[in-house]
């Protein structure tokens, strides 16, 4: 019988040959390490703590993808890739068994390894109850620039935070922040003017203030920028192309008043500077190596390899350890390092690969945060050197990452990116320039009303499940519907607007009627539904559901339980029914995975085969006459709405927009949404230290 979950935390847990190692968060197997990215290894982890009970799908969602927007096929992968690696078979299972329409349970017996009295630490103090916590509920208030989104308040089981305030408000955005070794200037990289692509190195006082640039179009990138020890000049990286069309950074030297920048350290990026000035440690780049060199500061001919690779060197304020990341900050997994300058000994602290940007210690030099890439996203972790499990600092919305604090550490600066998602209208004829209706929003699957003057989409700004909005485009104004969490909002007919919400059970597709607000089930769908679509006159609805064969399309009657499957196997998305309710058209795959057999499909329901309408395009909105418009992708992540005539084949361009996430027409009336994403530095102030 499994042993009871333990009073204390355990170290770890075992169960037929393997172990969870909950203190460096892994999976081994005598002794090795068994592969498993981070996502799928939380599952296990949720799974085998709750051992014999079934855990309901949502609940893991929940618990491993807080915060981010998903679909129970991330679930799915997860279980696949964890049966793979305990080589578990799901029709007879030996670890995790399916609860059909419920969830998982985990079903082997269970050993819980205590945690022991005396762990193995670094030679140094415990650490101080202290530090920093950010949380995306107060990341998201107010102090957005711009923002209209109300702030949510922090749990009261948080400590407390001071002023969480916006830095910079250039308008081309501001990236990759670090402070002057007095705490009293800030440095970051953004575009000077408005020169696109040029990116230069501006400084500001931490106070706040106007930015004054320290470059002109030295076009700054790779790894991060930092000041010297004596804060009197700024090293930085940018590309150079050799004779033979290669490129290569190197790094870069500019005085902090401004002037020309200085070669600093050919084939070389990513600088650290110890606080005496004593050391510098860089990357250089070699035929195939990137090395991790650390180099008397005033004299760069006498130094040692550390490490290969080795990125993002950041020396601890006492002096004695030097911290650096294996993953390139230009793209690569890696770990979280440190070393001991006193005896040379390196250890790693982390153990997943992870994409990390951005490092920086605390003030006591005994904990690291740094970035690390989370599901779509950076986010911010704080990491004991002395033992223990990375404490997230920032969820939600939103990207964060380059972390640097201040000498006392009282201040700590990050790069925010959030995604911005207006809805804009425009008209088929191009007559006008696309106008904003909303400002600063955050909006999906924007569906026109049947006369063409209303909208419904789903917000993030009102709830970040997702809300369903109605939008005026005379007026530009809004009128929250329903409950979140909201899904694929679709026109049931003039009066009623329908849209799945995921439940315990599955997913319930909702029709919210517009004079009363009153809303009513008209059918349940599997869990994962996506993609809703309404037949007209509501006689049938069309979703993408999983399937034996991975995704396909069903078609649901309101009132019956059985399901027809009218495709599987490939990839689906916008799925629409024409005027006549014959014909599903559809953007996507033939064949899951095989790019080859992308397009646009149409398929009439009584038929048992798609149709390919078009190979390069997505999103087909259809129209009478055998027309349909579709959205075809560009260079640079623009978008071409085309208008292609079946009966000729004649296409005709009519309009060209940048970063569509998604768009409808009707009447000669087209409204898209525009995904925009803006970055700037922001600061927060810890109380509790």
């Amino acid at each position: 019988m499994s042993s009871p979950p333990a009073t204390s935390p355990p170290q770890g847990l075992r169960f037929a040959g393997f172990t969870l190692d909950l203190l460096r968060r892994g999976l081994y197997k005598d002794g090795e390490r068994v592969r498993l990215t981070p996502r799928p290894l939380e599952t296990l982890i949720f799974l085998v703590e709750n051992r014999g009970a079934t855990v309901e799908k949502q609940r893991l969602l929940d618990s491993v993808w807080s915060g981010t927007f998903v679909t129970e096929d991330v679930l799915v992968q997860a279980i696949g890739e964890i049966r793979r690696a305990l080589n578990d078979d799901k029709d007879d299972p030996r670890f995790i068994q399916t609860v059909p329409r419920q969830g998982y349970r985990f079903v082997a017996e269970v050993e819980v390894v205590a945690r022991p009295d005396t762990a193995r630490r670094w030679p140094i103090r415990p650490l101080a109850v202290a530090g920093l916590l950010l949380v995306a509920t107060a990341l998201a208030g107010s102090w957005w620039l711009g923002s209209r989104r109300p702030p949510a308040p922090a749990p009261s089981a948080l400590p407390a935070l001071g002023a969480l305030r916006q830095l910079t408000a250039l308008g081309t955005g501001a990236l990759k922040p670090a402070f002057s070794p007095d705490g009293q200037q800030i440095l970051f990289v953004g575009e000077r003017g408005g020169y696109r692509g040029g990116l230069d190195l501006f400084v500001m006082p931490a106070a706040g203030g106007e930015p004054r640039a320290l470059t002109q179009d030295a076009h700054a990138s790779g790894d991060l920028p930092v000041f010297s020890a004596d804060g009197r000049s700024v090293v930085f990286s940018r590309y150079r192309t050799r004779p033979d069309g290669s490129r290569v950074r190197d790094l870069w030297s500019v005085p902090v008043e401004g002037g020309t920048p200085a070669l600093f350290v050919a084939e070389a990026s990513g600088a650290g500077f110890s606080a005496d000035g004593r050391w510098l440690a860089f990357t250089k780049h070699l035929a195939g190596r990137d090395l991790l060199r650390l180099t008397d500061a005033g004299d760069l001919e006498r130094g040692s390899d550390v490490h290969q690779p080795g990125f993002v060197p950041r020396f601890s304020p006492d002096g004695r350890f030097l911290a650096f990341t294996t993953s390139n900050p230009e793209g690569g997994q890696g770990e979280l390092w440190v070393r001991s300058l006193g005896d040379g000994e390196s250890r790693r602290l982390t153990e997943a690969p992870e994409q990390m940007y951005g490092l920086a210690w605390t003030a006591d030099s005994r904990a690291l945060i740094y970035a690390t890439k989370q599901g779509s996203g950076f986010h911010l972790r704080r990491l004991r050197l002395d033992g223990g499990v990375a404490a997230p600092l920032t969820a939600g919305l939103g990207e964060y990452s380059a972390p640097t604090l201040s000498a006392d550490g009282r201040r700590l600066l990050f790069c925010h990116v959030r995604s911005v998602k207006d809805l804009l209208v425009a008209t088929a004829s191009g007559e006008a320039a696309p106008h904003a209706v909303t400002q600063d929003d955050d909006l999906a699957w924007p569906r026109l009303s049947p006369d063409a003057r209303l909208v419904a989409a789903v917000s993030l700004r009102e709830d970040p499940a997702g809300r369903l909005v109605l939008l005026d485009l005379a007026s530009g104004r809004r009128r929250p519907l329903g409950v979140a969490p909201a899904r694929y909002p679709v026109w049931w007919d003039a009066e009623r607007v329908a849209y799945l919400k995921p439940v315990p059970e599955g997913t319930q597709v909702l029709a919210v009627t517009l004079a009363t607000e009153t809303e009513e089930p008209v059918a349940r769908l599997p869990k994962d539904a996506t993609w809703l679509a309404v037949q007209p006159g509501g006689r049938l609805l069309a979703a993408v559901v999983g399937t034996g064969q991975g995704r396909g399309i069903v078609l649901h009657r309101p009132g019956q339980s059985a399901d027809r499957v009218l495709a599987e196997g490939g990839e689906y998305e916008g799925l629409r029914f024409t005027a006549d309710g014959l014909t599903l058209m559809w953007g996507g795959a033939l064949r899951a995975g095989e790019a080859s057999t992308r397009g646009v499909f149409m398929q009439r329901l009584d038929d048992a085969q798609p149709e390919r309408i078009v190979g390069a395009g997505r999103l087909p909105v259809p129209l009478e006459a055998g027309r349909l418009l579709l959205l075809e992708p560009r260079a640079g992540g623009d978008a071409a709405v085309v208008l292609l005539d079946r009966a000729t084949g004649r296409r005709s361009r009519v309009a060209d927009w940048s970063r569509v996430a998604d768009f409808d027409a009707r009447q000669e009336r087209l409204v898209f949404v525009q995904d925009r994403s803006f970055a700037q530095v922001y600061a927060a102030e810890a109380l509790n230290r």
